[in-house]
Formats: structure tokens, C-alpha cells, sequence
């Protein structure tokens, strides 16, 4: 019995310590849990103030990036209101010199425009001395000239009546540019001013072996408010130019046509000469102009452009 007893005594003392170490190994076990996740916090921790450090570096630097962009930024503005400034000022000398040569090119276009305004009109009177006795003497039915002296009166009669229709030409440029050519619209009987603008070419087509015909046949009553002597100037240019660049044996012919839609009338100038290049049909308007296959029929280039500028009067 008493054998018992110790042997029970011992097993609930073996029992008490097994259960104080289980507690220990758990108390253990949680001890340990409780490292690991305090240490696994402590690293986080670390982590984010790390992450976070670096962020405040690149905050940092892309502050000091920022800064020094603007810094450049300023020195381009700088630079560029110093450029802007030059060159304004410069822009401010060449407009002055644009401006003061401009206006040296008008006293020198004005003064140019008195020339050719005094020029023709003091070559004008003696050319018409001139041109007075050479008409007389040709066309004198009492006193005709021997066969050998009517030539060269008639070629001198020519280059007179050629230097008079320049001069005119100059002459009447010169007012369209001062603004002086003005229109003087009257009632105008168009049969006979066409009649007598294809008339007094006759003679030169004739002389030249081409056929010449005036416009068809227009009633006689027919009167339009027109300025005479402009429509006649215009067509006398349009009619020499076709003559003068038109081979022998060609035709040269005026027609009018009865007014269209817009209530206007067309009196038109045909030839068959060798035309003009596409390249060089609005060229031949301008002044002084004469287009590279035209050269040696001479002229002055100032006929079409005259009559232009008297059509859009």
C-alpha cells in the first residue's frame, strides 16, 4: 500500500511538471510568434521611413531640377527681350530708311512724270511744223510729187505721225498716273467712229498686202454715252499692233457685238498673225514690254498697256 502511494505521489508530480513545461513551451511559442511579428513591424516600419526618405530625396532633386529649369527659363526670356529689343530698333532704322526712300521715289517719280509732260509737250509744236507741210506735200492734188521724191516724203511722213503717237502715248500715261485722265462720256454715233478708226489704217494695210475689214455694217441711229476720242485711242492701238504683226496676205478685222447679259457692247480686234504664248498674254499689258518674238516688229510697248489702263478708266 505504502509502495502505492510513492508510486502515485510520483506520477502526479511527473503530471504537474509536464504541464508547467507544456506552459513554458507555449508561453515559448507566443514569446517567439510575438518577435517575429514585432520584428516583422519594425521592418515595415523601416521600410516605409526608408521609402519615405527617398521620396523626400527625389522631391529633392526634382525641386532643384525645377529651379534650375526656371533659372533657365528666366535667361531665354532675358535673352530673348534683349534680341527683341535689337531688333526692333533696327526694324525702327530700316522703316525709317524704307519710308525717306519712299518718299525719294515719289519726288523722283513726279519729277519723272513733269519730264515726260514738259518733253512731249515741247516736241509736240515743232513736230506738228513738221508733220503740217509733209501732209500738204503728199496730199496736194495740183502739185504731185515726181515718183522718186514721194517716197522718201512719205516714209519721213510716216516716222513723224510714228514720233507724234508716242509722244501722245507718253503724254497720255503720264496724266493716268497723276490721276488727270479723266472720261468725258457724250452721245456718240458708233457707225461712223468705227468707220473712221478703220479708215485712216487703210492705206497702211493696203501698203503691206493685208486685208483690212471694218465692223459689220451697225445702224446708223445707234448712239452710246461713251468717251469718243478714248474708245477711238484704244482701238487705233489694238489695230496697229495687228498690223504691225501680221505676215502679208494676213487679215486684220474690228467687229462689234450687240450687248450681252450686262448690257455692254464688244468691239473686238482679230489677226492672224502668229498670236501670243500663253506664257506672255498677260505680260504684253504691262508697260514697256514687248514679248521676245514680237522684238523685231520694233515698237515702243506702251500701246496695250495704254489701252488698258484707258478701258478700266
Amino acid at each position: 500500500m505504502a509502495g502505492t502511494r510513492e508510486n502515485r505521489s510520483a506520477n502526479g508530480g511527473d503530471s504537474v511538471l509536464f504541464g508547467h513545461l507544456r506552459q513554458a513551451q507555449q508561453f515559448a511559442a507566443l514569446a517567439a510568434t510575438e518577435g517575429r511579428f514585432r520584428a516583422r513591424e519594425q521592418a515595415a516600419q523601416i521600410a516605409r521611413l526608408t521609402e519615405r526618405d527617398r521620396q523626400q530625396d527625389r522631391l529633392v532633386r526634382l525641386a532643384g531640377a525645377g529651379a534650375a529649369l526656371l533659372a533657365l527659363l528666366a535667361l531665354a526670356i532675358g535673352l530673348a527681350l534683349r534680341i527683341t529689343r535689337r531688333l526692333n530698333g533696327r526694324l525702327a532704322v530700316q522703316t525709317a530708311q524704307l519710308q525717306a526712300q519712299a518718299e525719294r521715289l515719289g519726288e523722283l517719280d513726279a519729277a519723272k512724270n513733269q519730264f515726260f509732260a514738259n518733253a512731249s509737250h515741247e516736241l509736240r509744236t515743232p513736230l506738228t511744223l513738221v508733220l503740217a507741210p509733209l501732209e500738204t506735200l503728199l496730199a496736194n492734188p495740183t502739185q504731185k510729187l515726181p515718183a522718186a521724191a514721194r517716197f522718201p516724203v512719205a516714209l519721213a511722213h510716216r516716222q513723224a505721225r510714228r514720233l507724234s503717237e508716242l509722244i501722245d502715248r507718253i503724254l497720255d500715261l503720264t496724266k493716268l498716273e497723276a490721276g488727270r485722265l479723266t472720261v468725258q462720256a457724250t452721245p456718240t454715233a458708233v457707225a461712223p467712229l468705227l468707220r473712221r478708226v478703220v479708215s485712216q489704217f487703210a492705206p497702211l494695210a493696203a501698203a503691206r498686202g493685208l486685208a483690212l475689214h471694218g465692223a459689220e455694217p451697225l445702224p446708223e441711229e445707234l448712239t452710246l454715252l461713251l468717251d469718243a476720242d478714248k474708245v477711238e485711242q484704244i482701238l487705233t492701238n489694238l489695230l496697229s499692233n495687228a498690223l504691225n504683226h501680221t505676215p502679208a496676205s494676213g487679215t486684220v478685222a474690228l467687229s462689234a457685238a450687240l450687248p450681252a447679259a450686262d448690257g455692254y457692247y464688244t468691239l473686238t480686234v482679230r489677226d492672224t498673225g502668229p498670236g501670243i504664248a500663253p506664257a506672255e498674254q498677260e505680260r504684253v499689258f504691262e508697260r514697256f514690254y514687248q514679248s521676245p518674238q514680237n522684238q523685231a516688229q520694233g515698237g515702243t510697248g506702251l500701246g496695250l498697256a495704254l489701252s488698258r489702263e484707258l478701258a478700266e478708266l
